[in-house]
């Protein structure tokens, strides 16, 4: 049958019967077996009208894109979320009613009624059974009643785009269930777009990070592809994950509305999509709901222990809670101004909850940053570490299973000089976080002053793989401690692939260039360091390095290579 053909004959039918559901092309109304009325987003409602009158025919995604978002640049993964969403409303979770066609696109089963009924035999409703893949436990089942989240979509049957082969990733992919999840779309008005999205897809990364057998993409990472074309597949590629979560937020009043969408890309399928209205005060159960089914669905083993720690709200206050969210991207911001900002919002925050174990974390690292940058003003920088290491202990005090402060309080004892005691507290926070990428690069810095070179790199290559799309800072101290590992070729490659390279690390770049014998390279290194920094000295080199290192020789080498590339004494 042509599509003209096809497209005149349904001008003359009533509606359709799609399993135990009826479609009116007149009304564009999806309704169940009792005539209820279902929702369906525009776009979905779009695409079902269009399958509907092509029905029984191959109709590409091409094809389904160009007429649904005629003046739009989408990808594959809005039209994959819409019928997500159809399959959803229609209980197809075997996808007999709008089946898939690996690589060509979809076909709708639907049949053509007129009055009384259908032209021909009833469809046969879609099975009530859900086939669960092979990762997804029968704890699971039990879950989904004790969250009380809804309906989840699952769908592991067939295929919404052409699968990931595991082969082509740009790294390997981990023995654990590996995941990313994407910044949330915001599709909110307002000042603050943008703001609440993070918040919840980072919460959500922190969250699942907690969980050991998992593996956990950073979020800047993840972030990267904020406002990008790149597809799930790409995403996976690069990354080197099977999972990636996407979703969207919309905000008005009082009110949220949070979609999630979890794809399986080596499968190449939507794993299951799910809609949550909520009142915004309801957002931390929102994130413990997404966290704990994504969490089950990846790993069967999780225990109970861990399902626990989930249940623990960060705080009762929504407005503490944006607080230290807006502190944190202050601070992140690595200016004096912008830690100052981070001080004044992290105290309001503890006004309002003092109770709140993530404000102390944030108001220690504005401390720490004080003293270690001398950021503080009038203040002795004493005085700041001190209140650093009180504003840590406090949030220890408070939440004793918190990774987040006890790597806070590992720095600041990295800062005083007990080296033992703070790679004691940076494995602490490691044991309660192991997919933090932060900690496992920041604690290198004090395995490489202890000695403990190879753990050090270790740490630091851990972390990057954690985040592939790292801060610039993560190659610094790569290059470092290949440095101090005698592992001079790796280190210059590390360093001469930043991005936009610190002045300081122009000391690093030039003692790896005169310990591979390049001494005019690591002089002409050190002329530029001396254009932006004339001042500084080989004195002032031995005084940043004083008392840290567990052998003195090793600061020795690294300042006598200074010396060879031309720092003046």
């Amino acid at each position: 049958m042509s599509r003209d053909n096809d497209e005149k004959e349904t001008k003359s039918v009533e509606g359709f019967r799609l399993g135990a559901f009826t479609f009116s092309l007149q009304t564009k109304e999806l309704k169940n077996e009792n005539g209820t009325a279902l929702h369906l987003r525009n776009q979905s409602t779009d695409i079902l009208t269009y399958l509907v009158r092509h029905h029984g025919e191959l109709v590409s995604k091409a094809d389904l894109i160009e007429n649904i978002w005629p003046d739009t640049f989408v990808t594959d993964d809005s039209l994959v979320q819409c019928i997500a969403d159809i399959r959803r409303a229609l209980n197809d979770t075997d996808h007999k009613i709008v089946q898939t066609l690996p690589k060509k696109g979809y076909r709708l089963d639907a049949i053509p009624m007129s009055g009384d009924g259908p032209h021909g035999p009833a469809h046969s409703s879609p099975t009530t059974s859900r086939k669960f893949g092979s990762s997804v436990s029968l704890s699971l089942i039990v879950l989904a009643g004790v969250v009380g989240v809804g309906l989840y979509t699952w769908q592991t049957t067939a295929t919404d785009f052409e699968p990931l082969d595991p082969a082509t990733a740009n790294l390997p992919l981990p023995e654990k269930p590996s995941i990313a999840v994407l910044a949330f779309d915001d599709q909110s008005q307002g000042t603050d777009k943008g703001y609440l999205s993070d918040a919840i897809s980072e919460e959500i990364i922190t969250r699942l990070s907690h969980f050991p057998d998992l593996f956990v993409i950073a979020k800047n990472s993840s972030f990267y592809y904020r406002d990008k074309t790149a597809d799930i597949r790409q995403v996976a590629r690069e990354l080197g994950v099977r999972y990636v979560l996407e979703g969207s937020q919309q905000k008005a009043g009082d009110k949220l509305r949070v979609t999630a969408q979890l794809v399986d890309a080596t499968a190449g399928n939507t794993i299951w999509v799910e809609t949550y209205d909520r009142d915004l005060a309801g957002i931390f159960e929102l994130q413990e709901d997404i966290t704990r089914t994504i969490a089950a669905t990846l790993e069967e083993n999780i225990n109970q222990a861990e399902y626990n720690r989930l249940l623990r709200k960060p705080t009762e206050s929504l407005e503490a809670y944006e607080l230290v969210n807006r502190g944190r991207a202050e601070r992140l911001k690595f200016t004096p101004a912008g830690n100052e900002l981070a001080l004044h919002l992290s105290e309001k925050a503890l006004a309002i909850d003092p109770g709140y174990s993530e404000a102390y974390f944030s108001l220690a690292w504005v401390h720490i940053n004080c003293f270690r940058w001398a950021w503080c003003g009038d203040q002795p920088q004493e005085e700041a570490l001190d209140q650093a290491f009180s504003a840590a202990r406090k949030a220890i005090a408070l939440d004793p299973n918190s990774s987040l402060a006890h790597w806070v309080l590992a720095n600041a004892t990295m800062q005083s000089g007990d080296l033992e005691q703070a790679v004691i507290e940076y494995n602490r926070s490691i044991t309660l976080n192991p997919n933090s990428a932060g900690v496992l690069a920041d604690s290198t810095e004090a395995l490489v002053y202890l000695g403990r070179i190879d753990e050090g790199v270790a740490r630091i290559q851990a972390a990057i793989r954690l985040n592939p799309h790292h801060p610039d800072w993560y190659l610094w101290t790569l290059a470092w401690a290949h440095y101090f590992a005698g592992e001079f070729e790796a280190g210059l490659v590390a360093i001469q692939s930043m991005t936009d390279m610190p002045n300081l690390a122009r000391r690093t770049q030039a003692a790896l260039l005169v310990r591979l014998g390049r001494i005019e390279d690591a002089r002409k290194v050190i002329d530029m360091f001396l254009e932006i920094a004339p001042t500084y000295s080989i004195r002032l080199q031995r005084h940043s390095l004083r008392g840290k290192f567990r052998d003195p020789g090793v600061a020795d080498q690294f300042v006598n290579d200074l010396r060879l590339a031309g720092l003046p004494d």
